[in-house]
């Protein structure tokens, strides 16, 4: 007998599949929320709105009510969830674009680069990665304001606080999911918020950061005073060896852009 999980998670490969062949357009229009979402990182409220970008290996969704903006990600991969270890922001921008500000979630640890380097060990081993992205994401309490230069205003937990924005990574349906909160308008003297009335137009944007270590494989073992480093041709080597393993592991930033038209009721 099929359980409610077994439905649910059947509803969530045939929306995928059936949205398998449309990439992202960069243009979709907001559902209106009647008191649905709840951000607690389960897509079940989600499934038959879910877009799906086959280039960045996600799908998404958006909805709106007079207050706030809901976002969705589901993530198809564990490894396009890893990409976020280094810190991930979403940035929004009014139409006018006269208000640009991000969501920063997760925040990099100063462990990051040892912790990296340990997921991406345990990459290879699918029967671990699941619950070591989860215990990962568990230890992520908090979320970070920037504004357009990168710049921390404030750091918030990640669920009650009193600018009403709200964020969490959850499992469900077998894919990792991603929901966010924020609001539209000053309604009880939020001071951070997006600024776009019902009916217009907003940019969400979203971008991985690359870690130091990212940086360093991406672009080869740094050279010391144009001399070869130690080792001769086998630093060389080793850092092609890592190379191929970050392209295996598809460890590019993740990058996409997205025009969301406010629905009004």
């Amino acid at each position: 007998m099929l359980t409610c999980k077994d439905v649910s998670r059947s509803l969530l490969l045939i929306a995928l599949t059936l949205l398998a062949g449309c990439s992202s357009s960069g243009q979709l229009t907001s559902v209106w929320n009647e008191n649905v979402v709840v951000v607690d990182g389960n897509s079940a409220e989600w499934l038959s709105e879910l877009k799906h970008d086959k280039d960045n290996g996600i799908a998404y969704a958006f909805r709106n009510d007079k207050d706030f903006l809901y976002m969705c990600i589901v993530f198809i991969e564990p490894s396009k969830l890893m990409l976020m270890r280094s810190g991930a922001i979403i940035w929004f921008e009014s139409e006018d674009e006269s208000k640009t500000f991000g969501i920063k979630y997760p925040l990099p640890k100063l462990s990051a680069e040892i912790e990296e380097q340990n997921l991406d060990r345990e990459m290879f081993n699918r029967e671990n990665i699941n619950e070591k992205i989860k215990q990962y994401f568990l230890k992520q309490t908090e979320l970070s304001v920037v504004n357009k230069d990168k710049y921390p205003l404030g750091q918030f937990p990640i669920i009650s606080n009193k600018e009403g924005i709200q964020v969490k990574v959850g499992y469900s349906n077998d894919r990792f999911v991603y929901e966010l909160r924020v609001p539209l308008r000053d309604n009880k003297n939020h001071l951070y918020r997006i600024d776009a009335e019902l009916g217009e137009n907003l940019s969400v944007k979203f971008e991985t950061e690359e870690s130091e270590l990212g940086k360093i494989v991406g672009g080869g073992m740094p050279e010391r005073g144009g001399m070869m480093p130690p080792g001769g041709g086998q630093r060389t080597q080793q850092g092609k060896g890592m190379a191929m393993k970050r392209d295996r592991l598809n460890s590019e930033p993740l990058n996409f852009s997205i025009n969301v038209q406010l629905i009004k009721k």
